[in-house]
Formats: C-alpha cells, structure tokens, sequence
C-alpha cells in the first residue's frame, strides 16, 4: 500500500480495509459518451434574463465608445483601442447583469435543514488533504467538526480522512500525533494516509483515496485544510443528494474567515458585503451546469470516479502537463456524462480561510492564472455543454482583463484618444460599482434599523476605497503573470528552486507606477487625462507604504520594508 504510518501495528486502525473504484482517464479530444439531462424549469428564462441584460449594456456602450472614437474622424489605433475594450466591458456586463438578477432571486430562496431526527442513508467520507500544513490550527478546526458531527448524530454515517501529501518532517510528525489522538477517539472515525510522493497534486491526492477506499462511500465532502463547514450545512447537503440520483455534485457557497491582517479583514468584508447576489445569480443561470471550486463540496462518489478522471495535458507546462485549475474540469466533465452539478449559494455553515498578505495572494494568484489559461486548451473539448464552456472562458477571461485594460489605457493615451472615451470610460467604472451597489442593497434589506444600515454603508465606503488603492496593484501583478504564462514560464503548484516568486520584486509597482508616468506624460493635455491616468499610477508608485499597511493587524505599528524603495535602476524602468 502506498502508505506510511508511524507504526506498521497501527495500520489497520489509521486506515480502512481495501474497497477500491476504478477511475479511468476521460480524454479531451477523444471518444466520449454524454448523457441528456433534463433541464431545471425556468432556468432558461434566467439565463435569457442575464443575457440580453448584458447584451443591452454592452451594445450601449460599444456604440458610445465607436462615436466617442471616430468624432474626429478614423485614426490609427482606434481599432485597437475598440479591440481591449470591448472584452472587459463585456465581462464587467455580464457580472453586473448576474448580480442584479441575483439581487432578486437571493430574497426567493429558503434554506431547507433537515429535520433533527433524520439520519443519512448511506455513507459520506470528509476528505482533507494536507500538505505540511499548521498542524496546531489543522487539529482545532477537525476536532471541532467531529464534535459537531456527533452532537448532530451524523457520527455513524460519517468518517474522515486526512490525506497527507506533506514532506516536511515535523508537519509529518504533527499529523501522526494528531491521527493516533484521534483515531482512538471513537466515533466518527479518523482515518490518516499519507503518500510517499504527491503526483497529480491534489488530484492525485483525491484520485488515490477514490482508488483504495472509495467503495465504502456513496458520497464524498472535499474540504481544503483551512475549510470549515458545520454539521447543519453537511446534513442538508446529504439530504439534497439523496432526494436528487442525478445529482452528482453541490457546491456549497464560501465564506473568508478567521484572517487577522488588514487585507484578510478587507476580503472578508468585500466577501460578505457582494458575494450574495453574484453567488445567487452564478446559482440561478447555471441551473444543472453549474461550477465546482475544489472544496466544501459534496460529490456523489460513483459520478466523480466514473467521469472526472483528468488527464495529462499533452506537451510541456505552463499549458501541457498536469490541469492545474483541476476543479472547473471535473464539474464539466462530470456534467458530459449526465450528471448534475448544481452552486447552493447559501454560504451559512461554510467557511475558509483566504491570504492573510498580499504577498501570499499574488503567489496563489499566479498559479490559478496558469490553471486557468489551461483551459484556453479545453474550450473545444468534445461534448461539454454549452455552460460548462462558458465556466471556461469565464476563468480566463478574469484573467486576461488585467493586461487588456492597462493595455487601453496606455494605447488611449498615446494614441491621443483619451477625450472620446470618456462616457465609455464611466460606464465600464459603473458597470463594477452595480456589483458592489447589489451586494450593498442586499445586506441593507436584510438589517433592520439605522445604525445597522449605517454601519453597512460605512464598510462598504471603506471597503471601496481601500479596493480602489488595491486594484492597480493586482492589475499589475496579474498582467505580469499573464505575460509571463505566454512567455512558457511554469509556476507549477510549487515554484522550482531559483524561480522568482511573487515577493522577489518589491520595486515592481513603483518601478511600473514611473514607467507608465514616463510613458504616457507626453500625451497627458487636460485635467481629464491625469485623472485617468492618477488612480493607477499614484497606488503604484505608493505600493511599499499601501502593502505594510494592508499586510499589518488592525491597532498594531507597521514597518514599511525600506528593501522595497529600493529601484534596480534601468531595468526596472525598462520593464
């Protein structure tokens, strides 16, 4: 067995007897077999809904930016300028669209709990993949859920398993104590594995526990490490899928938690102040074909083994190789072979952690660019369904928007075509104010009184300035990382020994903030064109000062790393 416990006499406790499933590889491009599923009632009037919503906004401003550009006649560029804009203000549409309908589809939903005395059917096991992670936090957050489990009577339906792809000693040492404390804890069960190598990663991970244990279970609940879910949501979840045999798949809706720095805090209030309405409307259009993110899901084990096994990409990485963005794959193949995959946008009872610096949010940011650019290979895969494309191109598209609106705004400026912009310009600027002005409307109708109200429209000021000075910053790194993806650099989930890593380049933003003042100056004329140029270059050029303080806990002095005023002369500026 690929197996390694701290006692060969404690085998047979940390771990079940053999029940494998066999999980066959699905190709991309190759013979496939597709099922019909029956279609949710009125999921295609939402989707018309949001469809000619976005059409609407989008032929609107299209056609302002078309007249603001040729007002003074055809001129070089404006084709170009036409070209990055309209993909973004696209993408911004439909968001905005998704969020306003789901403005009103989240005030019709009614969670269902299922009632106190119902047990489970069949089986479910928690999956937790670890790799060398805190353990002290780790062993908190599973000790808390097997009381929950056992207060809610889901015990003897229920067992976990820590999945361990960890190679550094002492986070091996921690999870071995921590399976022999709990393992001997009696119900629900503790189960510990840990792999002697990590192939596939977490695919891998999931992939090898489905093909030594998945026969014992019916369902499966994948968790990430700093995942956290209640017995409630978990009982519901169960519920839903026994009542539904087509059901292959529900993702849960997720809330940031548990963050002590400024910027954790900050994605957590952005979370919770607009995530509603986007996640019900994502929900509503999606109906059948909905999304998987990789954890607080259940699966219906049986779909996912049959259908969702991935395969290597052919050629070398960052586009050949293992499917980083694993999770967006599964749930469109798992849909090609009719099963349902459904989004609760309910995110009561299901948390997870998110970056407490910005630093570690680049560097997670940089391999879910890679991963999702993959999928510019899988858009064409044979007998997806229309949505699951759509998931797709979604994903990337959220990445290529960084490089697309710099690009506009450096072209716009040089090309000396920054004045018929300007309604177009606003426009986009309102089509992301609608998304977080839905998600305002909505905590608003949810509390009662004014000083609850003010309290709401105070984070969501704050929250909004504070996003503002951000933006540039992780428009930036995302550009870079997008370039250097199409330059055939591999970020792996692991960066290789020697890469640069997204802390390395602390000069990045100011010497980018300077480049652009240095690039665009001759064409600055009005006051019109350095206030569209100041909101990107001034938090640039501010970076050091906005990153110490974001990175610092609320009421604590931070140190601004003096390192990152430090420019590596014209290289920099050449970059």
């Amino acid at each position: 067995m690929n197996l390694r416990t701290p006692s060969s006499l404690l085998a047979s406790a940390l771990t079940p007897a053999l029940a494998p499933l066999s999980m066959p590889v699905r190709p991309v491009d190759g013979p496939v077999e597709t099922r019909a599923l029956p279609r949710p009632p009125g999921v295609a009037m939402r989707r018309l809904i949001v469809a000619m919503l976005a059409a609407s906004v989008v032929g609107l401003l299209a056609w302002a930016m078309i007249r603001g550009l040729l007002g003074d006649g055809l001129q070089f560029g404006d084709a170009l300028i036409f070209g990055l804009y309209l993909p973004n203000v696209a993408l911004n549409a439909f968001a905005a669209a998704t969020a306003l309908a789901g403005l009103f589809w989240v005030r019709r939903r009614r969670r269902a709990d299922p009632p106190a005395e119902w047990r489970p059917a069949k089986r479910t096991a928690i999956l937790i993949p670890s790799r060398n992670e805190d353990i002290a936090g780790l062993g908190q957050r599973i000790r808390a859920l097997m009381a929950d489990l056992g207060d809610r009577g889901l015990a003897a339906h229920v067992d976990l398993f820590l999945l361990s792809d960890s190679d550094d000693p002492r986070a091996i040492a921690g999870e071995e104590r921590l399976a022999i404390e709990l393992a001997c804890g009696g119900r629900p069960r503790l189960y510990y594995r840990r792999r002697l190598g990590n192939e596939g990663r977490k695919v891998g991970n999931l992939s090898n526990w489905l093909r030594q244990w998945g026969g014992h279970y019916a369902y499966m609940l994948t968790l990430d490490a700093d995942s956290v879910m209640s017995a409630r949501r978990i009982a519901s979840m169960i519920r839903r899928m026994e009542t539904r045999p087509r059901l292959g798949l529900i993702q849960s809706g997720i809330r940031l938690s548990g963050g002590s720095s400024r910027f954790a805090r900050l994605q957590q209030r952005a979370g919770r102040l607009y995530g509603p309405p986007f996640i019900a409307g994502l929900a509503g259009w999606s109906g059948s074909e909905g999304n998987y993110y990789g954890h607080n899901a259940l699966i219906r084990v049986a779909a996912f083994s049959g259908a969702a096994g991935l395969p290597r990409l052919p050629g070398a990485a960052p586009f050949g190789g293992d499917i980083l963005s694993h999770d967006f794959v599964e749930a469109a193949w798992m849909r090609r072979a009719g099963w349902a995959v459904e989004v609760d946008p309910d995110s009561v009872g299901s948390a997870e952690g998110g970056p407490e610096t910005l630093i570690a949010y680049h560097k997670r940011d940089r391999r879910w660019a890679q991963g999702n650019l993959q999928h510019l290979r899988l858009l064409r895969a044979r007998g997806l369904h229309p949505v699951s494309r759509l998931h797709l191109l979604l994903g990337i598209a959220g990445y290529l928007a960084a490089p697309l609106w710099l690009g506009l705004v450096v072209v716009a400026i040089l090309a000396h075509q920054v004045d018929g912009m300007l309604w177009p310009t606003l426009g986009a600027i309102a089509l992301i104010l609608v998304q977080k002005a839905a998600g305002v409307i909505d905590r608003l109708l949810r509390r009662r009184g004014a000083w609850a109200r003010r309290i709401v429209l105070g984070a969501a000021v704050r929250e909004l300035a504070l996003s503002t000075l951000l933006a540039p910053l992780v428009m930036l790194r995302q550009t870079v990382s997008v370039a250097s993806i199409f330059a055939g650099q591999d970020c792996g989930w692991k960066p290789p020994a020697g890469a640069k890593k997204a802390g390395d380049m602390p000069w990045l933003e100011p010497a980018a903030g300077a480049a652009l003042i240095a690039a665009v100056l001759p064409g600055l004329a009005t006051p019109w064109h350095v206030l569209l140029v100041a909101p990107i270059a001034a938090p640039l050029l501010a970076a050091p000062l906005i990153t110490a303080w974001l990175d610092a806990r609320p009421g604590t002095r931070f140190a601004l790393p003096l390192p990152a005023l430090q420019l590596p002369g014209r290289y920099a500026l050449q970059r």
